[in-house]
């Protein structure tokens, strides 16, 4: 089922991270393009963190994107392409292409303890547009990509998040005292 996002509502909900007034969280507009040219090059991913509880209807502040791809065939070079098009550049001191390379993800997963790999790249106002690329899947990916929640979002751009269920596991999971605060705002609108 597909519905309309208030992202102009959420894009304007106060920021803790904020500088003069501006705040960390990405722009609407940088998102847009962003999933728009994600679906331009078929790649396959899944939204979860802050934007999916905004998504799933709790409007609350983020500072970055998090997002699960499909690892299949060329799907992180799909990634790759697009992150090195709008000028994204890894938080490491590692190659962007890097994160196309199965072993040292997996390295970083099991030797670095990673869970992500971030990027990022100057915003609007001088402060970053951020993004936390997991690397490895924190569910079965084709499930949750088969029941996950389509947002139509301008473009028009058709956005995928994560379900409600795999969100509050996930949220139970990391166990931060912003995700027991997403835990009770999604418990409530269930």
């Amino acid at each position: 089922m597909s519905t309309t996002l208030p992202f102009e509502q959420a894009a304007a909900v106060p920021c803790p991270h904020t500088v003069g007034g501006l705040s960390f969280a990405m722009r609407t507009h940088t998102l847009l393009q962003l999933f728009a040219a994600w679906n331009a090059v078929g790649l396959r991913y899944i939204v979860v963190g802050g934007y999916a509880v905004i998504a799933h209807g709790h409007l609350r502040s983020t500072h970055d994107l998090d997002v699960v791809i499909d690892f299949a065939a060329d799907q992180p070079q799909r990634l790759l392409s697009v992150l090195s098009d709008m000028h994204f550049v890894p938080r490491a001191p590692v190659p962007l292409a890097d994160f196309a390379d199965a072993d040292k993800r997996r390295h970083w997963v099991e030797h670095m303890e990673a869970e992500v790999f971030s990027v990022r790249r100057q915003g609007d106002g001088g402060l970053p547009d951020e993004i936390d690329i997991f690397l490895r899947h924190p569910f079965s990916f084709a499930a949750a990509y088969a029941e996950a929640l389509v947002q139509e979002l301008p473009g028009p751009t058709p956005v995928r998040f994560v379900d409600r269920q795999r969100l509050i596991t996930m949220k139970r999971a990391a166990g931060r005292a912003r995700d027991y605060e997403d835990l009770a705002a999604l418990e409530e609108l269930s």
